[in-house]
């Protein structure tokens, strides 16, 4: 059993009246309670790999963005070569899961987005890793099949990685993000067995790379965005 303040400290608290699914008749009592922090029907709409049972991402081919923002500065106001991102913290990014069908609202002005992006942390229970691999494709998948086209964003953590990359496509344009790894050992490690294997068990055409490039990267087939936090209040977006 996971202590409660481990609990907390993974995956703290982001208002349980804010996520109560529109759709949903029992009580929200559980961070990854299947009935309750998001609706079974997604599964209903997508398809699954037989390897780890993980939900199929389709492939995209487009062109670089001339922009990526992320998705709660842009509003569901569409812009021109501008696309929706997902790379912000975790308390944003989990009502997508709480109220799927309520915060599709929020992006249905949006015909192209950049997958969305839960972490997964280095300390967190393996079984803990793979529910949240498994979360982040669903959300994209379905997103698909309402419509969106939906860049893959590739979520890996090197001691599950088979298990991470189950369910992506081949030779589509992905995204990766690496704003979070900074000086962290841990993370950097994780990054230089990670990109390797990406590369080579998804051969991608193109890959939408957000944050500081990272050693030993194929800048050839890469295009890189900066952290949009750094430069927002030039770009007339707010904070």
């Amino acid at each position: 059993m996971i202590h409660n303040n481990l609990q907390l400290e993974l995956f703290p608290d982001f208002g349980l009246k804010a996520i109560e699914t529109r759709n949903s008749k029992s009580e929200t009592n559980g961070i990854f309670s299947p009935t309750n922090r998001f609706s079974m029907s997604l599964c209903e709409e997508v398809n699954f790999t037989s390897a780890h049972q993980m939900p199929i991402v389709s492939g995209c081919l487009v062109d670089a963005p001339k922009e990526i923002v992320c998705f709660y500065r842009l509003g569901n106001i569409g812009r021109a070569g501008v696309v929706p991102h997902f790379y912000t913290t975790d308390n944003r990014l989990l009502p997508f899961l709480g109220d799927p069908y309520g915060h599709l609202e929020m992006i249905s002005n949006h015909s192209t987005l950049i997958g969305i992006d839960i972490s997964i942390k280095p300390e967190m229970p393996m079984p803990m890793k793979i529910a949240i691999s498994f979360y982040n494709k669903l959300i994209m998948a379905w997103w698909q099949h309402q419509g969106k086209t939906v860049i893959p964003n590739v979520v890996v953590d090197s001691s599950i990685i088979e298990c991470c990359l189950d369910g992506y496509p081949k030779h589509s344009v992905i995204a990766m993000n690496s704003s979070g790894i900074g000086k962290d050992i841990r993370a950097k490690q994780n990054w230089q067995i990670i990109y390797p294997y990406i590369i080579k068990e998804l051969d991608p055409a193109l890959i939408i790379r957000y944050g500081g490039k990272q050693e030993n990267e194929i800048e050839e087939i890469s295009a890189y965005y900066d952290n949009d936090n750094d430069h927002l209040k030039f770009a007339g977006y707010g904070r």
